[in-house]
């Protein structure tokens, strides 16, 4: 079963576009340095404006734990092509398995260093399509799905299996965001229901851990919407940096 923990959580809707497009993340967001010496990828992908700079804070909460990882942030689609990215589920599934082989031949040289997949909303369909390309025998070591850009009957059970600790989901009830965009245009895998960010998976058992948001998380600055889980580097280094720590 399913295990929903109980933790105090698409795409964009146009006025999650607007308030993108007005946000000057400036110095104060730059992410630390990279260690001289990296032990471990930590693969990141944005959502479905491919903005690669929406998930700095992400890597400011995970540097902020001592992470030594190399962490990449990778764009997967066509910068603020929000239609076009998230309509295109071939040439995103073609995209991914190439990116599969990729992170295959890092695991492969690596074999004892973590390889961790982030996505976020649409992006979080890219790193689940990652995992589930991986080539027999290959795993990362976990995906990690915030807000997704997904509906609910996803397949999660099968990017899961190719991991060796999971795949955990991150969703909210208040992320109304992505249902106005799910209804206008659609999710990643083309259901025009309320996503998964807004309502959580519907598969259960094996490596899945689902994870709804609580108003606990208030104090870190994530209020439930669908910017909540990426804008708040305290929250990142609370309930993200853990995972790939295990």
């Amino acid at each position: 079963m399913t295990r929903r923990t109980k933790l105090v959580g698409a795409t964009a809707s146009l006025g999650m576009l607007s308030q993108l497009a007005c946000i000057d993340l400036g110095p104060i967001a730059a992410p630390p340095a990279e260690p001289d010496e990296t032990v471990g990828l930590i693969v990141m992908y944005p959502g479905s404006l491919n903005i690669p700079d929406e998930l700095r804070f992400i890597e400011i909460g995970l540097r902020d734990v001592g992470l030594d990882h190399k962490i990449e942030t990778v764009e997967w689609g066509s910068s603020w092509d929000h239609l076009g990215n998230v309509g295109s589920v071939a040439l995103n599934r073609r995209w991914a398995a190439d990116e599969a082989r990729r992170i295959a031949a890092y695991r492969i040289d690596h074999p004892d260093e973590s390889v961790t997949l982030i996505g976020y909303s649409a992006g979080a369909a890219i790193a689940a399509w990652v995992a589930e390309s991986l080539p027999a025998g290959v795993t990362v070591d976990r995906v990690i799905m915030l807000a997704p850009g997904v509906s609910p009957g996803f397949d999660f059970a099968a990017p899961s299996g190719n991991t060796r600790q999971g795949l955990v989901v991150y969703w909210s009830p208040l992320d109304f965001e992505s249902v106005i965009a799910a209804g206008q245009w659609g999710t990643m895998d083309r259901q025009f229901d309320p996503p998964a960010a807004n309502r959580g998976i519907d598969d259960e058992g094996g490596k899945l851990i689902e994870i709804t948001w609580d108003p606990s998380m208030i104090v870190y600055g994530n209020f439930g919407n669908h910017l909540g889980f990426i804008f708040n580097a305290a929250w990142i280094r609370d309930f993200i940096a853990p995972w790939v720590l295990r």
